[in-house]
């Protein structure tokens, strides 16, 4: 946001969560009192209008700036990204609203395009480095995300899928499912996160769009997160705007090629 004396970067929580279980777990994770870029003290406070709310206020002064100079915009980008991927193990129920630069014309889901490829776009693991990859991907996961697999069988995706899902339980303080399994016969299977929940499908014997309406598979996209299998009928439809397509390639027995894309 852009003041009369800087540009505004600053994350708040959603109220659902009691602020003082999210000014806690902000302290328990760090983020209280860390200084970033060497200048900028993360000091949470309560909402100026509603006390439920946790806010994170950082202010960059342009003064002498032109509000349009590339390092400018680079340095509001680099400061919410680190805001972002602190903040990314609270609770779900507390995810915060990002309020990217408004001049910058990109939406957050851009921003977090960005960010995804740029870490973790393009790399040949072994299989074992699945488990750091799927960690680093979990912190960029937000309620409402899409992710589709491609990949031939015996790539790894339903291994991947199960990673991701232990990462957010351990991210959310929550143990693990005692069972997480493919859900080639079911299609569907799912997963309580809180007050979300984690869609995980395997479209490998679908055959039409009207088996998905049946599972009221549409309407399930929005307010959780969705793993798919097998998607290749549906990679030519508007999901939404946080879709990533991810593709892993068999390069040997042990190593594979990860990409990851993102598509509105």
């Amino acid at each position: 946001m852009v003041k009369k004396d800087g540009v505004n970067v600053y994350l708040y929580s959603g109220g659902r969560v009691p602020a003082q279980e999210v000014f806690d777990k902000l302290n328990s994770l760090g983020v209280s009192g860390k200084v970033l870029n060497d200048k900028y003290t993360i000091t949470p406070m309560p909402g100026s209008r509603n006390p439920n709310v946790v806010r994170i206020d950082l202010l960059i002064p342009y003064s002498g700036r032109d509000l349009e100079d590339d390092d400018l915009r680079k340095e509001v980008l680099d400061l919410y990204t680190q805001l972002i991927d602190l903040c990314m193990p609270l609770n779900p129920d507390a995810v915060f609203h990002k309020i990217p630069y408004e001049k910058d014309n990109q939406d957050i889901g851009e921003i977090k395009k960005q960010n995804v490829e740029k870490k973790l776009n393009n790399q040949i693991v072994d299989l074992h480095e699945l488990e750091k990859l799927s960690a680093n991907l979990c912190k960029n996961i937000s309620i409402g995300d899409i992710y589709l697999f491609q990949g031939e069988l015996g790539a790894g995706k339903t291994t991947f899928i199960r990673l991701l899902i232990n990462n957010l339980f351990v991210l959310n303080n929550l143990p693990k499912p005692s069972s997480i399994t493919s859900p080639t016969f079911p299609i569907l299977i799912t997963y309580e996160l809180n007050s979300s929940q984690i869609y995980h499908y395997d479209l490998y014997r679908v055959k039409s769009l009207k088996e998905l309406e049946e599972l009221d598979f549409f309407e399930n996209l929005n307010n959780n997160i969705t793993f798919i299998e097998w998607p290749e009928m549906l990679i030519s439809l508007p999901l939404n705007k946080n879709h990533y397509l991810i593709n892993l390639d068999m390069i040997s027995e042990t190593k594979r090629k990860f990409n990851i894309s993102f598509n509105k």
